[in-house]
């Protein structure tokens, strides 16, 4: 498997020699706003991603987002707080197709996820009674795979309105399945 990964990657190199003096940019970061969704919470966050393109239509890119929610419920005598995010960090080839305005892409990108909390407990009645709390964090399996449409501004900005991307998370043996939307600013280099 790595050998037919690298393979794919040295032929991708390769094509990508002679196409160097076409017209389109080298680099492209991504910058901006993001919100996963599962059937029970959603979260926001940001998005960040750098791709390099090899050829017109073939690029690698990495991808890096962050997601967080907190929440406080009053119990009565106590109010219970907690805090979670979660963190992709992802990497994978490219397919984009380019034209003077639009650039649709496709992309499968594989790496990790952090997911992390924290619980609290405290009482605000009873001052002299320590806060509880509990947290705890785990590095899991993440794949995104979907695609997006960057909308040329000019020759150094776009604009990102969509990107939608299908994100699996395995951790502890099971599959946790995600939506994920982002939008934003991409500079091309």
């Amino acid at each position: 498997m790595i050998i037919r990964i690298l393979s794919i990657l040295l032929a991708s190199i390769t094509l990508a020699v002679p196409s160097w003096s076409q017209n389109f940019s080298r680099t492209e970061i991504f910058g901006g706003y993001s919100m996963t969704h599962d059937r029970i919470n959603t979260l926001s966050g940001w998005n960040a991603q750098g791709t390099i393109n090899l050829t017109k239509w073939i690029g690698i890119t990495a991808d890096f987002a962050g997601y967080y929610e907190g929440k406080t419920t009053d119990l009565g005598l106590s109010i219970w707080t907690t805090e979670r995010s979660l963190h992709t960090f992802t990497a994978g080839p490219r397919l984009s197709y380019r034209s003077s305005k639009f650039t649709p892409f496709v992309h499968v990108l594989i790496g990790a996820a952090r997911s992390g909390g924290t619980g609290t407990l405290t009482f605000p009645n009873f001052p002299s009674v320590p806060p509880a709390s509990l947290s705890g964090s785990d590095y899991s399996f993440a794949m995104l795979t979907g695609g997006g449409v960057d909308v040329a501004l000019n020759r150094r900005f776009a604009l990102r309105p969509a990107q939608v991307d299908w994100l699996l998370i395995r951790s502890g043996g099971q599959n946790w399945h995600r939506l994920r939307y982002s939008a934003g600013i991409v500079v091309r280099f």
